[in-house]
């Protein structure tokens, strides 16, 4: 044990001498720092590991090109990989945080990182420790780390800890931030708890304080396919909650009404938008199209001739046409009911 801690020690101070003797003779750069960070952490180094590799990181950073590029995601691998050696998960996951916003254009890179974070976090023995504090610190900061929550939930799911994967679902969606993966995630979560009634009942999917109104579409559509029809209504009604005072979100929840067939609440959600935005027809357009499917002719055309009836931007004029084709629509089904009780009083 005793040579084992002179090896130990005689092997840090020479990592330690190596990278003076590099600075000191002018060959200190990002590819220099980054092959003896992974040199000690090949030698079961981890703290100067975990030293150079944030020097490479640093210096690799304002480097453009494709190596440069290569070598930086490997900086962070390493980075990521040395504080995970020496035990301290936060450290790696702030670092696979920063490295996962520094390679924001780079999804393959971010991918990378986020494969080697859930890796780390599947083989500790401390995730649920780690879980909670990531989440405490995240909300005592008021800052959130979406890929590292993903991976935590995600490896939570696998495991079938589904309320501890929901603290850090929801808190994404609070925060607003909504995409195709945390979709993905919260009705996989929704699914493992139908499958596991003795969980206790569902989380609510807490509302969202900002993000894209087209997401809680989406979200809405892959609630409704997993056959979770309460949950895709609260993705539905987000969109007004998070546009109470505009006219987004009733259009766009109004066109989901639309196709899903329920026109009178259709129509309630486009007679919104026409309050909110009294200028422009896609209000009266859309409560008319409701009408008409509800058997309201005489008011939709009513709407209608409204909207033909006054002058228009030019950029409204897709809006006039169909105005005019639904007008057209009516009068012909008007005809054709005429026509056929003539025949009928005929016979």
């Amino acid at each position: 044990a005793c040579r084992k801690a002179r090896e130990d020690a005689g092997a840090a101070a020479a990592a330690q001498a190596a990278g003076a003797d590099l600075r000191n003779a002018g060959n200190w750069d990002g590819e220099v720092a980054h092959k003896l960070a992974a040199a000690c952490l090949d030698n079961e180094l981890p703290a100067p590991a975990a030293a150079y590799a944030r020097d490479a990181v640093s210096m690799l950073r304002g480097i453009d090109g494709k190596k440069a590029s290569y070598l930086l995601v490997s900086a962070y691998e390493t980075l990521i990989k040395a504080h995970a050696a020496q035990g301290d998960l936060m450290k790696a996951a702030e670092a696979a945080g920063e490295g996962f916003t520094v390679l924001r254009r780079s999804p393959r890179d971010r991918e990378v990182l986020a494969r080697l974070l859930e890796m780390i976090l599947v083989s500790t023995d401390g995730l649920d420790a780690f879980a909670a504090a990531f989440h405490e610190k995240c909300v005592a900061a008021r800052r959130e780390n979406p890929r590292v929550r993903k991976a935590i939930a995600r490896i939570l799911l696998a495991r079938r800890d589904v309320a501890a994967a929901m603290v850090h679902l929801e808190a994404l969606v609070g925060a607003g931030c909504v995409d195709p993966e945390l979709q993905d995630l919260l009705v996989e979560a929704r699914r493992r708890e139908a499958a596991s009634p003795e969980e206790g009942g569902r989380a609510p999917l807490a509302p969202p304080r900002a993000g894209d109104l087209e997401s809680y579409v989406h979200m809405g559509e892959r609630f409704a396919d997993a056959g979770d029809e309460d949950a895709a209504e609260r993705a539905y009604t987000t969109l007004v909650e998070l546009s109470a005072l505009e006219s987004e979100g009733h259009a766009i929840l109004a066109k989901v009404r639309e196709d899903r067939g329920r026109w009178d609440e259709a129509r309630r959600h486009w007679r919104r938008v026409a309050e909110i935005r009294p200028y422009e027809p896609a209000g009266p357009l859309g409560e008319a199209r409701c009408l008409i499917r509800l058997g309201s002719a005489g008011e939709a055309r009513a709407l209608l001739e409204r909207i033909t009836g006054r002058s228009w931007p030019d950029r409204f004029d897709d809006a006039k046409d169909e105005a005019r084709e639904l007008l057209e629509q009516i009068t012909a089904q008007k005809g054709a009911e005429a026509s056929g009780g003539k025949r009928g009083g005929g016979e």
